[in-house]
Parts: structure tokens; C-alpha cells; sequence
């Protein structure tokens, strides 16, 4: 029944929209007024402590302690399943469990900002078909960032496998990949170089360890 858990919230169905400026601008209007602690690396979470001051201790790897009434964890899925934060006492079975049972993904970007716009600025994405199964899943859609950003910029899509082995690559050889889809499917001559470009690695990024959560075999 869950062959694509999307369908029951609408799955490409209905109407989607791109945030200017990105996801990180609502934690930053979220954040106004309070007292945000960076660079804090959480190591420990030991809770149900009995302590004048609290119920929770969060201790993090420049030796702080943080003491509270409560605690809300919400570090990525990979995270947890990597172990990275120690609970004391140790989380539920039936938590931990749920942690091992749900899949986490990889879904890397390479994104480029081109001199001049040389796609159809009208559609949001396009797509283009790998030319053999080995090539499955890299670059195979292209979204069109110039109406968010207001700079010609396209953000290809590494997916699956293919995601996993592109962190191996230096981020040079991610971008001259997506420009030869690119070139193959607006001709040579169209393509330039990029002006500027990112590429992002969330499987061997320690503070995510991976982009998506799934419904994996076993779990519901």
C-alpha cells in the first residue's frame, strides 16, 4: 500500500511553490528574540535527572552543559540511526526500533548560476533520460531557479545511487557532468561555463548524514 507514499498528501498533484531566499528564513523569523546557541555540538542527552535546576542535561563537545525542563530532538533521521547523540537512559525500544526500520536517503544538488539564461524560463523543471542504466539518476531533472532568485540559475538533481557515488567526486566533476546533459540537450554552443556553482554532499555530512526519510521494506 505504500508503493508511493506521497499519493495520500497529494503527491505532484495540486499546487507547489519555491521559498525566496530558502527554508532557513523561517527558522530565522522563528528565532527572533530568542537565545540561539551556535557551534554548540550536542554529544550527550541525558534525561528523567533529578535536579534542582531541571529534568534535562544537553552536553556538547566543548564540555557546556544546557539544563532544562525539557528537551525537543529534532536532528535529522540519519543522525539518530548513526548514533551520533548518546541518550541517557537509552531510547525506548519501540523508538529505536521505528529509527532503524524508516530509510534515509540521499538526494544531492549541483547547482549552477549561468552569465545568461539560454532555457525556457517559463517552466519550473525539466527532465532529461539517462542514455544508459549506469547513468541512472544523475542530473536527470534540472529546476529553473530564475523566478525565485532572480538570477539565472539551475539546481540538477543527483538521486539514488548515483548520489552516493557523486560525493566521491570533487565538486569540478559534478558541475562538468550536469553541463554535459545540459549541452546534449541544447547544443554546444548554448551552454556556457557557470558563473558560480554549489554541490551539495548530505549523505557524509556529519550533522545530517542523508536528505530524505522514506517509507523503507518493514515499515509503515
Amino acid at each position: 500500500p505504500y508503493w508511493n507514499q506521497d499519493d495520500v498528501y497529494g503527491g505532484f498533484a495540486g499546487p507547489h511553490c519555491m521559498i525566496k531566499g530558502g527554508y532557513s528564513t523561517i527558522m530565522e523569523a522563528l528565532g527572533n528574540g530568542l537565545t540561539i546557541q551556535l557551534g554548540q555540538v550536542v554529544t550527550k542527552i541525558e534525561y528523567l535527572c533529578e535536579d534542582e535546576q531541571g529534568q534535562v542535561k544537553v552536553y556538547t563537545s566543548n564540555g557546556d552543559v544546557f539544563i532544562g525542563d525539557a528537551v525537543l530532538v529534532t536532528v535529522p533521521l540519519g543522525c539518530l540511526k548513526a548514533g551520533s547523540i548518546e541518550f541517557v537512559p537509552s531510547l525506548p525500544d519501540w523508538k529505536t526500533a521505528s529509527i532503524q526500520r524508516l530509510g534515509f536517503g540521499v538526494l544531492n544538488k549541483v547547482i549552477m548560476e549561468f552569465p545568461v539564461a539560454f532555457w525556457d524560463e517559463n517552466v519550473d523543471f525539466f527532465g532529461a533520460t539517462a542514455e544508459n542504466a549506469e547513468m541512472r539518476g544523475r542530473c536527470f531533472m534540472f529546476w529553473n531557479l530564475k523566478r525565485t532568485v532572480g538570477a539565472p540559475v539551475l539546481s540538477a538533481l543527483v538521486v539514488g545511487k548515483a548520489a552516493i557515488e557523486e560525493e566521491l567526486k570533487d565538486d569540478a566533476e559534478s558541475v562538468e557532468h550536469a553541463l554535459t546533459v545540459l549541452r546534449k540537450i541544447f547544443g554546444e554552443e548554448t551552454v556556457p561555463q557557470p558563473t558560480a556553482f554549489a554541490v551539495t554532499k548530505w549523505g557524509s555530512d556529519p550533522f545530517s548524514r542523508g536528505a530524505y526519510s522514506f517509507v523503507a521494506v518493514g515499515a509503515s
